[in-house]
């Protein structure tokens, strides 16, 4: 009859956050050939590593984690201090408009609460960081440029670009002649982990299969305008 004691607690967690992606990271474990994280009281994903990234969270939402080490036998070792961490505040981009004359395109955007700065793009190039919410382009007659603006926050963390999905948006309808409707997707990648971790016959601790999570966030997302179709987002 062979025993083993059980494998210690994980220490000294840490975390950092970008955006709503919280990455965690902490001490080896003598005898643990890898770990289980628990999120909220469950289990979330594993890894082989002192360090995990659990992505797609809602925004400006605490979460507490706890981790737990398994050894080569199988068997879940002692589980550490439950350890707090906040997502940041979801920071959107600018809506930008323009207006032009013969020397000069004119932008303006709208001021977000929570950016302490935008970029500006023109042509996919950075033409600076502004603190206003204008700026004037001096163009010779007849140039054509396409702009984009993000908002920068307090962590120097850039918003996504304006204006991408609603150009991609407006060239479908010109192509195939019918309207387009835009639908928030942000957490539509961790409705989809959700979705996987309940299919797995209960065994929450097993890797989930990355090959169907962008198939079934897809599902999510049109299911969700089936439901309501009055859910359209600007963007």
């Amino acid at each position: 009859n062979c025993n083993s004691s059980l494998t210690n607690a994980p220490r000294n967690i840490s975390g950092s956050v970008s955006k709503n992606n919280i990455t965690l990271k902490w001490d080896k474990v003598n005898g643990a050939v890898k770990y289980l994280i628990k999120r909220n009281g469950k289990v979330v994903g594993q890894s082989d590593m002192e360090v995990f990234t659990d992505d797609s969270l809602e925004y400006a939402t605490k979460y507490f984690y706890s981790i737990s080490s398994v050894s080569i036998n199988g068997i879940e070792g002692l589980t550490s201090l439950p350890f707090e961490i906040i997502t940041r505040n979801y920071v959107e981009p600018p809506a930008l408009s323009s207006f032009n004359n013969q020397k000069s395109i004119k932008l303006i955007w709208n001021e977000v609460k929570l950016a302490k700065s935008y970029n500006l793009y023109r042509d996919g190039g950075l033409i600076g960081s502004l603190t206003e919410n204008s700026y004037e382009d001096k163009c010779s007659p007849g140039e054509t440029h396409c702009y984009q603006i993000t908002s920068i926050d307090k962590y120097n963390v850039e918003s996504e670009l304006s204006g991408r999905a609603r150009k991609f948006a407006r060239r479908l309808e010109g192509r195939f002649a019918s309207p387009v409707k835009m639908v928030d997707e942000r957490l539509s990648t961790r409705e989809a982990k959700s979705i996987i971790r309940e299919n797995q016959n209960g065994n929450s601790g097993r890797d989930i299969d990355l090959t169907k999570i962008d198939d079934i966030a897809a599902a999510v997302i049109l299911q969700s305008w089936f439901d309501d179709p009055s859910i359209e987002t600007s963007i």
